[in-house]
């Protein structure tokens, strides 16, 4: 004998902004004039019914840094308070307490000053089903803000391999990296192969 315990589909999120979502649900909606193709997404709908994340997972945003206290995302992001390692594995003293670092001002608050990294934050990890905003791929996550892209969203490899390494020495199971170059760094991509997570990079941006 055992409870009649309670189960549903999580579906379609109740997040506000939800349906213009297209990548997560297409409808075949119309977006800022343009008309989506149905079907043409990640079936996020039918993932969510499986799994909408399980809160544990640590995934590092290398980017332009996370608005801290977005109503979206400060439920979902890494808590380095109690402890948090450097590039190059030392303890950092008083730990990392506002979620990352920022290696453009190399200090311990990684906070957005352009809007793209908590864009793309956003889509990785938004809270979910909270009658609010969007809903991210995991609706339940750990997200690391890594700031290495300034407020005109530039920055450098070598801030680049240090985030990488960062993530790595502080448990992060998947890198996030939506920016690019038209030069190829053997140091960056030795950084990423030792990294043993996922690696998860933007492409196609300019038409490249």
């Amino acid at each position: 004998v055992e409870p009649n315990y309670k189960i549903q589909a999580f579906g379609v999120p109740n997040d506000t902004f939800f349906s213009q979502q297209w990548g997560h649900h297409n409808t075949g909606q119309t977006l800022s004039s343009k008309v989506g193709t149905n079907d043409a997404d990640i079936d996020a709908p039918e993932a969510y019914d499986i799994f909408t994340g399980g809160g544990s997972s640590i995934i590092a945003v290398i980017d332009t840094g996370i608005l801290l206290t977005h109503e979206d995302l400060s439920a979902n992001l890494w808590d380095g308070s109690a402890g948090c390692k450097d590039e190059n594995n030392n303890v950092i003293t008083g730990g990392c307490p506002h979620n990352g670092w920022d290696y453009v001002n190399n200090d311990n608050d990684p906070s957005d000053d352009s809007g793209h990294g908590t864009l793309v934050a956003g889509v990785v990890g938004a809270k979910g089903n909270n009658s609010k905003g969007i809903s991210g791929v995991n609706q339940t996550v750990r997200i690391m803000s890594l700031k290495t892209l300034d407020s005109s969203g530039r920055g450098d490899v070598a801030d680049s391999i240090k985030a990488i390494n960062f993530a790595k020495n502080n448990g992060a199971k998947v890198i996030n990296a939506s920016y690019g170059s038209s030069s190829f760094s053997q140091t960056e991509k030795d950084a990423i192969d030792a990294f043993p997570g996922l690696g998860v990079a933007a492409a196609g941006n300019s038409g490249k």
